[in-house]
């Protein structure tokens, strides 16, 4: 929570600063948990206006290796809290195509979420990374789980393992990282 500035906007919204490469405030992304969504119409996520530019987050994300790309701000700082190197876009599925060059040399898992959008939005990470990043695996989580979120609520942390060998590689340096 202080790491990353979280608060709240005085209502019912999280609210999450983005800074840019440079470290400079350049978005404020205002996130609306489930519970207090009234209906489908309610936006889970809104920026400062004509703010909200498609960008990587947080970018000390590509100072280490492995990076997991996960799909949305709450599946990374999850992720990060427990010691991954987890990163996210800022919109959605759509990959920020101006910084995948930031990639190169890394590897990289791609575990976004299990559903039809998520397998969208990693088949184009994929597609964007290869040739850039060392290495690029899909991490699929068990059908019970939509997200990373979800899966740590339903699993363990040696099956978050499991996910990753399942892939094909080891997470490196993790073995013991994020387990519980």
């Amino acid at each position: 929570i202080e790491k990353f500035q979280l608060g709240h906007d005085g209502d019912i919204r999280i609210t999450i600063p983005i800074k840019s490469q440079t470290g400079e405030w350049v978005n404020e992304r205002m996130y609306l948990p489930p519970h207090r969504r009234v209906s489908n119409n309610d936006a889970k996520v809104k920026n400062i206006n004509k703010l909200g530019e498609n960008r990587f987050f947080p970018y000390e994300a590509f100072d280490a290796d492995p990076i997991i790309i996960v799909e949305g701000e709450k599946d990374m700082l999850s992720a990060r809290s427990r010691g991954l190197n987890a990163i996210t876009g800022l919109a959605g599925g759509a990959v920020p195509m101006h910084e995948v060059a930031m990639f190169k040399g890394h590897t990289v898992f791609v575990a976004t979420d299990n559903d039809t959008a998520g397998d969208r939005a990693a088949s184009k990470y994929i597609k964007a990374l290869r040739g850039i990043a060392a290495d690029v695996k899909r991490i699929q989580y068990p059908e019970d789980c939509k997200d990373y979120v979800d899966f740590w609520q339903r699993h363990s942390g040696d099956e978050w393992l499991n996910l990753a060998v399942e892939s094909d590689q080891s997470l490196p340096g993790l073995n013991s990282v994020g387990v519980s």
